[in-house]
């Protein structure tokens, strides 16, 4: 099969190394690399390089290959990188501020054209925001994946 990017329709080989992208998952999954033990209809089922540790299953469109730049994120929302004695963290994404309408994009996700309003943002933390739906309902969602959400352009709120 080819290298990523992978659909339900174009899974990765079994025995592919991969990782887990972090735009969509924070730490917890960071720097392991999973071999593909499994295809399913919809997902995979991955199993720890090193041997130790639970399987998962997931979908995969959130796989990246096992390349040393992806292996290197470490999950809260930074890429390091080393250059001789120091060490440079890079953000995947710079943070929102608060009040800054977003919408969902996650791969999966129905797009319902509902708009969200940042309240916090954890990208350094964590690599998530919290979102409240726009329009006075008291629902929100306190953890998203930073890499899930778009910001919307004011001319695109104002139509």
């Amino acid at each position: 099969m080819a290298e990523g990017p992978w659909t339900p329709q174009n899974k990765p080989a079994r025995g592919t190394r991969v990782v887990v992208n972090q735009d969509h998952f924070p730490g917890k999954y960071a720097g392991v690399v999973w071999v593909v033990d499994k295809s399913m209809q919809v997902n995979v089922e991955l199993n720890p390089e090193s041997g130790t540790g639970k399987r998962l299953r997931i979908r995969p469109e959130y796989l990246l290959p096992a390349t040393d730049e992806n292996v290197a994120r470490d999950g809260k929302g930074y890429t390091v990188k080393h250059d001789g004695d120091s060490t440079q963290l890079i953000p995947h994404h710079p943070p929102l501020d608060n009040g800054t309408v977003v919408r969902i994009t996650a791969p999966g996700y129905r797009d319902t054209g509902e708009l969200f309003v940042i309240a916090a943002d954890n990208t350094y933390k964590n690599n998530t925001v919290k979102l409240h739906f726009l329009g006075g309902s008291q629902r929100y969602y306190p953890r998203v994946p930073r890499g899930h959400v778009t910001v919307v352009p004011l001319a695109d709120i104002l139509r």
